[in-house]
């Protein structure tokens, strides 16, 4: 047992370091591991229930982590396009395959319906390729892996029909049962789930019994799709889904999932489809290798054409269409449940087994070197095109107690559009140096947070009698561009302390105050003042808002006026970048209080504020702590401040009357988005 233990973790330790040298999917590299080390070659790994366990497990985690690292505002986008996909992808290998196999290998209607349902469904097994590359939230992607949970359904759906046909089945009570499993499925996963994970998220601070929450989760949602008759990764994936917004792909816990995906559960389960292969059976005689290269040449030449009709139909690129050729093409879970079915009921004989093993480890390989290729292509091009374009972020965290420094590094995290161009450090201000002991532990821990993210973050403790003489002094020697603070819980301290910050400092600033977790934020509710859109930070404010909602799935709702709507719903509508959002008109900010009137226990209130001389700046800004305080007590609340450094864009486009005349509104918004993009403030 302990042998081959240290066996496979060897294997999964060498082999993809080796495959990094040789230019090779360390994916192909673990498959073929097994088939080498495995019962049909040299024997070395047998199979065993502890190793059956864990690979069906993997199996489950690449659904998962598709559910739920999918960025939601383009799933909902890119909707209808996942339909259409979804049936492009089952029914042209659907109808390939019962040609095929009942034209050309002269298998009858049952056989040859069931073969097309295996050549409908695929598994997303090189999906952590994508993860890898960070593609997961590209176009082609999205409605690859939505296209995947109908294909899958469906493929299951018909086998369960034909089987339940064959054994003279298909009846009232038989539909009848299936519907009342997915009624019963449906509400436990999509209703239930997410209000027990939010439940068990407010009253817990411990990241590893919330990991094994949703562990436990995703395991009762396969085992009720195994109960109605369907395979247990389309209950993994709607799980995933489901508790996407409750499980940010910045935090710790999205931290720990990866790790134990990635690191045990995902190689083991490549290993595992390696060690069914046995290569003798093409040795068995000339039938089993026609019936297997018929199997392959159909399976991956429909699933390439279903991949070109997408490529057709939505205008996509070459690097696309060989994206989702890759993702669709592989065999494994949906394959192995349809050939089991079909050869316990004896209508697929021994050649038909032997050739959906051949089909496994071949669309494997292809679907592996596919997917690689077009990863590396997808991400040299966007590297290429955005590399001028980033713009780098540097965020200060003053924290002053080991309660509410989670707090501010959650949503300094939740707030950065990209992590490549992006640097923390946490600042601890004490008014003299006998403080500095507990201020260096804070820091530590400050440190343990970023960490569990993998993410880094210097420290530096300040002197100083003025806690906001501390704060700006730093800043200006770490060049920040961002400041996220608490909310003082004095209004005295914090129109004394937040006034010193913008008289002092142009940067972004963030005031927060958390009332429960991030992740269990269910609407961002913003008030923009009118002309805020006139500022030179807005833009950047917005990316990190859009960010913000992309971290937490959070719906969000704007309320402005109408000119600063016609804005908002522009930047909204970025390819790549889309915001789902509602908009109610604001037109002063005397109406701000009906954010109060609207607010709902999981909502979370945004206020956009700005410093005094500016366009967008309003008196009655000074009475925000005091509201704050009466109406908002019991609600997360984020104040923000815009950036003032830097070229101001839109105003100065206002101001030139003879534009203003000569273009209508929606062309100087085009205007104004060119001018933005050539400031290189955000890709947009």
């Amino acid at each position: 047992m302990f042998a081959q233990l240290t066996i496979i973790l060897l294997v999964l330790l060498i082999v993809p370091y080796v495959c990094k040298l040789i230019r090779v999917p360390a994916m192909v590299g673990i498959i073929f591991s097994g088939v080498i080390l495995g019962p049909y070659c040299l024997g070395v790994i047998q199979e065993s229930e502890v190793i059956s366990v864990i690979a069906k497990a993997g199996m489950l985690y690449i659904m998962f982590l598709a559910g739920i690292e999918i960025d939601m505002n383009e799933f909902r986008h890119a909707r209808s396009q996942s339909i259409v996909f979804g049936i492009y992808t089952f029914f042209v290998p659907f109808v390939v395959g019962v040609v095929t196999s009942y034209f050309i290998l002269k298998f009858n209607i049952a056989t040859s319906m069931l073969l097309g349902t295996m050549y409908g469904s695929h598994t997303l097994i090189t999906y952590p390729i994508v993860s890898r590359y960070g593609l997961q939230r590209q176009n082609s992607v999205n409605l690859t892996v939505g296209g995947t949970m109908l294909s899958t359904t469906l493929s299951l759906f018909i086998m369960g029909a034909i089987s339940s046909s064959i054994h003279a089945e298909l009846s009232w009570g038989y539909w009848l049962k299936t519907i009342g499993f997915i009624v019963v499925f449906l509400v436990l996963v999509v209703w239930i789930f997410p209000r027990l994970a939010s439940w068990f998220i407010k009253r817990n601070n411990d990241t590893t019994l919330e990991f094994m929450l949703i562990m436990t989760l995703v395991c009762v949602a396969s085992w009720l799709t195994d109960l109605a008759g369907f395979e247990g990764i389309l209950g993994a994936f709607v799980a995933g889904l489901t508790l996407n917004r409750r499980i940010p792909n910045l935090s710790p816990l999205m931290s720990r999932i990866n790790f134990a995906g990635n690191a045990i559960f995902i190689p083991i389960f490549l290993l595992s489809i390696g060690m069914m292969i046995d290569i003798r059976i093409f040795g068995d005689g000339y039938f089993t290798i026609i019936v297997a290269s018929c199997m392959i040449v159909s399976k991956l030449l429909s699933k390439w054409f279903a991949a070109f009709l997408a490529q057709r139909t939505w205008s996509l690129d070459g690097q696309d269409r060989q994206m989702i050729f890759g993702l669709t093409s592989a065999s494994a879970a949906g394959t192995l449940a349809i050939v089991s079915t079909g050869f316990d009921m004896n209508v697929f004989s021994v050649d038909v087994l032997n050739g959906a093993v051949a089909l496994i480890l071949v669309s494997t390989f292809v679907a592996s070197f596919c997917t690689e290729h077009a990863a590396k292509k997808v991400s040299a091009q966007e590297l290429f095109s955005d590399n001028n374009n980033h713009f780098y972020l540097h965020t200060l965290i003053p924290v002053s107690n080991n309660i509410t420094n989670r707090h501010l590094v959650d949503l300094a995290l939740y707030t950065t559009p990209d992590k490549q161009y992006a640097d923390f450090t946490a600042l601890a201000v004490a008014s003299n140096m006998d403080e500095e002991p507990v201020a260096q532990e804070l820091l530590r821990q400050t440190q343990q947070l970023f960490a569990a993210t993998d993410y880094t973050v210097d420290t530096q403790f300040q002197a100083a009698a003025n806690i906001a003489n501390g704060i700006v002094r730093i800043a200006h020697e770490r060049n920040s561009n961002k400041i996220v603070a608490g909310i003082p819980q004095n209004e005295q301290t914090y129109g004394r302390v937040v006034s010193q910050m913008l008289s002092s400092l142009g940067t972004t600033l963030m005031l927060y105050r958390q009332h429960q977790p991030l992740s269990t934020i269910e609407c961002l509710r913003i008030a923009v003042p009118v002309n805020s859109e006139k500022e030179s930070g807005f833009i950047s404010l917005f990316e990190q808002l859009r960010v913000l909602a992309s971290q937490t799935g959070a719906r969000v709702v704007f309320y402005a006026n109408e000119n600063t709507q016609l804005v908002l719903k522009a930047l909204c509508n970025r390819p790549k970048k889309r915001l789902a959002a509602l908009f109610i008109e604001m037109q002063d900010w005397e109406d701000s209080l009906m954010l109060a009137k609207d607010m709902r226990i999981n909502d979370m209130a945004v206020f956009i504020q700005a410093r005094s001389s500016t366009r967008s700046y309003n008196p009655l800004f000074t009475a925000l702590p005091g509201l704050l305080t009466r109406f908002f007590a019991d609600y997360n609340t984020l104040i923000m401040y815009p950036e003032q450094s830097g070229i101001e864009t839109l105003h100065l486009f206002y101001e030139d009357s003879s534009a203003t005349q000569r273009l209508g509104f929606s062309g100087r918004i085009r205007k104004y988005l060119l001018k933005i993009y050539r400031h290189r403030q955000f890709d947009i």
